[in-house]
């Protein structure tokens, strides 16, 4: 999450990015590299949970201008797993409710997580927080 907000994007990410503006070493950085990937290029298979049906609503009525994994991870303070699954709700609203859907970059062809995500950002960002103190 704080790398996101200091580079200003987390797709097309790259490794040097990540090692040149944080105190991970490679392997860590490789790592770290390797989950934000998998987050964006994998299938959701989540159902909503409360949590998620929470962060939809702080969504809808902080009437975002757009949709893009970045924005919602900063507006709603979660990792980019997370951020995937309600992107794609969000979207599919959007288009149920016929508006115009702002959100997908040129390079997201389909919208995909994994499931499980709010653990895998909890350990990430709790590592993550950890090289930053």
């Amino acid at each position: 999450m704080k790398l996101a907000k200091t580079l200003n994007k987390i797709e097309n990410i790259k490794l040097s990015e990540i090692v040149a503006n944080s105190e991970l070493d490679i392997s860590s950085a490789k790592l770290l590299l390797k989950y934000i990937e998998d987050c964006l290029n994998s299938d959701i298979q989540q159902e909503p949970d409360e949590n998620i049906e929470r962060l939809l609503k702080r969504a809808l009525n902080m009437e975002l201008k757009d949709y893009s994994v970045l924005n919602l991870m900063i507006n709603l303070d979660v990792g980019v797993c997370t951020a995937r699954v309600l992107q794609r709700y969000l979207l599919e609203f959007l288009e149920e409710e016929g508006s115009e859907v702002v959100g997908e970059s040129e390079n997201e062809e389909g919208i995909s997580a994994e499931g499980k995500n709010e653990e895998r950002d909890k350990d990430m960002e709790d590592e993550e927080e950890e090289t930053f103190l």
